[in-house]
């Protein structure tokens, strides 16, 4: 079935879409412009690190709550709500930020607050996605999720070099504001009432406790659910090493920075188009392996210094690899994981990526200020293949087919 086809039938997914497709513009167009801005107004690499591991490590300390926040409350409402709050905010920093002479503080408290909400945002619209279709359509759900986040990211990184150099970053932030307000109405329009799990008598510390124990009691789901978000901390470290590689290697500017994302959202675009296809003919274990190899060598292939061009076509065939990836594993998850544990199964795997996401913002960008940043890619790649090398033993034992027992 073709996606037009198919969005027809879903009026309810076709509005989840449209939302994640609005947010994940300005999204997309505050991340390039903000980590550009804090290289051209700091000077130093090593500020998108810590801009990075401090938003980070914001949503990690969120990350034990966020699960029973998804698992307790209407997860629509959560999602609208995050929405909000994210425009607001923003939109306030915008207004604040020409005032300040030292700007680092006020975008490190815009780092934090983006990390926050995503961490409780990414187990609520998994979630969501579980209640609005049938278990049947998740992997293609998925892949037009995909695809509706790589459109997003393709068209900010093609305009957020010339939008920058045009508006600054002000105006940048103003827009982002104005894409999560434009989002909360589109999910506002969902007449769904979505379902929770009933534990109001208990604490969220007690909630908490029992995802772990669930994750404990099932820890072929606990190996895996840690496993995979190794791809989530490859592909944000990367955009610690990728403005310094534009920068000194490539010797470019941040026109050729948004290119290069672009063409990572395009090799994404065509893999959320594709995968569904892919994983009704491949068995799931080569599937994953192939896409995993396919990841680690486009890395590896950037340790040789790259023309522009050069660097547009290896960033594509990354995109392919990782985002399929992440439809594929993520598919699998939710597959696995019953949605009275989703949200905290995610929100606890989350943290502990969080962890890993702030070593990897921290130190990468640190040794980008010693070293040249075609390093900074093979050690992604290392990081991919010890998340291969982790998962491997949980696909011979058929995660889709382990049981599942309560915690």
């Amino acid at each position: 079935m073709k996606i037009h086809q198919f969005l027809k039938q879903q009026k309810f997914f076709k509005l989840f879409i449209a939302a994640d497709l609005v947010s994940g513009f300005g999204s997309g167009i505050s991340f390039i412009g903000l980590n550009w801005h804090i290289i051209e107004s700091t000077g130093k690499s090593a500020n998108v690190g810590i801009y990075m591991a401090f938003g980070l490590f914001c949503g990690f300390i969120a990350s034990p709550f966020s699960g029973t926040i998804v698992d307790r409350f209407n997860r629509r409402m959560v999602l609208i709500w995050l929405n909000l709050i994210q425009c607001l905010i923003i939109l306030a920093v915008a207004n604040i930020l020409p005032l300040m002479t030292n700007q680092f503080p006020v975008l490190l408290f815009v780092g934090a607050v983006n990390s926050i909400c995503f961490t409780i945002f990414i187990p609520a619209i998994g979630g969501f996605l579980k209640e609005i279709v049938r278990k049947k359509d998740l992997i293609y759900c998925n892949s037009i999720v995909e695809v509706a986040l790589q459109i997003a990211i393709f068209m900010a990184a093609g305009i957020t070099g010339w939008l920058y150099k045009i508006m600054g970053i002000r105006n940048i932030l103003i827009l982002d504001a104005a894409t999560f307000l434009l989002a909360a109405i589109l999910l506002l329009r969902i007449p769904l009432k979505s379902t929770r799990v009933k534990m109001v008598a208990e604490s969220s510390w007690d909630q908490l406790c029992k995802g772990i124990r669930f994750l404990n009691v099932n820890k072929t789901i606990l190996v895996f659910a840690l496993a995979i978000q190794i791809p989530y901390v490859v592909i944000l470290a990367s955009n610690v090493v990728l403005p310094v590689y534009v920068k000194r290697v490539v010797q470019a500017d941040v026109v050729v920075f948004g290119l290069a994302e672009m063409c990572y959202g395009m090799g994404a675009l065509a893999a959320g188009l594709l995968i569904h296809k892919l994983a009704e003919m491949w068995a799931f274990r080569p599937l994953v392996v192939l896409l995993f190899l396919v990841s680690i060598f486009s890395l590896v292939s950037l340790y040789f210094p790259a023309h522009q061009y050069g660097l547009y076509v290896i960033y594509m065939i990354f995109g392919v690899g990782n985002s399929s990836l992440k439809v594929v594993l993520n598919t699998r998850l939710m597959e696995i994981v019953p949605g009275s544990h989703f949200g905290r199964t995610v929100a606890l795997s989350m943290g502990v990526s969080s962890l890993l996401q702030i070593g990897a913002a921290f130190g990468i960008g640190k040794l980008m200020d010693l070293v040249s940043p075609v390093y900074g890619f093979q050690i992604l790649a290392v990081l991919l293949v010890v998340s291969l090398i982790a998962i491997l033993p949980t696909l011979s034992h058929d995660t889709a087919k382990a049981e599942v027992r309560s915690g």
